[in-house]
């Protein structure tokens, strides 16, 4: 819906927190709302344990008082979201041990999950939001949208498409995770630019777009990743 929707909120220089979704909340963006918590955290939130929690239900809360269930329903029945979340965030920081961990808070609820066993001492990635064309291009095949169209496909074959998956090289350094990162945002919004969806889901709206923004979190603090990567 705009080019010009900020994603990435560094939160008092120990954690981010990237958002997918919708970017809005009775009027008011997720920035002006993120900033709002910041503003009002205190310090037990600001355990690293605890502030995923705190921000889940400072969001949540909001989103109750704008909208009614049957509102929410509605709203997110629609095309992309597809009986999804109306909104998400990555959260990330160091927890006491120094290890770099992401908690997946979603709204409503909230509900709040752990990285999966993606963090600083087990590598991976975790994507989030519209994640068609990066399944497509890492996977080989959706399979998420395969099991969308409810078709009863044996296991053998879904064994054999996932054989079409690529063996990453994971990133080793700071610099390689900000280039595949951008990579994969970079190239959503290019296939989504030249495209209006799918045959089996055709939409209209493009629903990632404009500049491509980063940041690196470590034990030092959150700093700005564009001129590491000429992201913006």
């Amino acid at each position: 819906m705009s080019d010009s929707v900020q994603k990435l909120f560094p939160i008092s220089g120990t954690a981010a927190v990237a958002h997918y979704g919708f970017a809005e909340i009775g009027g008011s963006s997720l920035e002006a709302l993120i900033a709002e918590f910041e503003a009002q955290l205190t310090v037990d939130e600001l355990d690293p344990v605890a502030l995923p929690d705190a921000l889940g239900a400072f969001l949540n809360e909001r989103l109750m008082a704008a909208f009614t269930e049957d509102e929410l329903d509605e709203i997110t029945d629609d095309p992309p979201f597809n009986n999804r979340d109306y909104a998400g965030l990555l959260v990330a920081h160091y927890d006491s041990d120094g290890i770099g961990r992401i908690n997946v808070v979603t709204i409503p609820g909230p509900h709040v999950a752990p990285d999966n066993g993606v963090n600083t001492t087990e590598l991976g990635f975790v994507a989030r939001g519209d994640g068609d064309v990066v399944s497509r291009l890492i996977d080989g095949v959706a399979l998420e949208a395969i099991a969308d169209q409810v078709l009863d496909i044996p296991q053998s074959v879904i064994d054999a498409l996932r054989t079409l998956a690529y063996t990453r090289k994971l990133p080793t350094s700071m610099y390689d995770a900000m280039e595949f990162a951008t990579f994969l945002v970079r190239t959503t919004i290019d296939m989504q630019r030249f495209s209006a969806g799918t045959i089996g889901s055709p939409r209209r709206l493009a629903s990632c777009g404009g500049a491509v923004r980063a940041l690196s979190l470590s034990r030092t603090g959150v700093r700005p990743a564009g001129a590491q990567t000429g992201a913006r």
